[in-house]
């Protein structure tokens, strides 16, 4: 979320209104991380309960490299 914060702020550098809207566009940002922390644990825990713990480990890492990329094509 810092990267993205400061590819922002450094494209629209000369443009007043854009950086003051900065702490909107942030709140969003941390509502996603907060929406992407809560799915990880509701899958480990689903996964946990159905099979190991080495599939849920497995499964909340393949979360992560998807939720990640989607989330880097999207900024970029």
């Amino acid at each position: 979320m810092a990267l993205f914060v400061v590819l922002y702020s450094g494209k629209n550098s000369n443009n007043i209104m854009k950086e003051n809207m900065m702490p909107e566009e942030s709140f969003i940002g941390h509502i996603i991380v907060l929406l992407f922390i809560f799915i990880t644990c509701y899958l480990y825990y689903i996964t946990q309960e159905k099979y190991n713990v080495i599939w849920a480990y497995i499964v909340m890492l393949v979360f992560c490299i998807i939720f990640w990329c989607v989330l880097g094509w999207a900024i970029f």
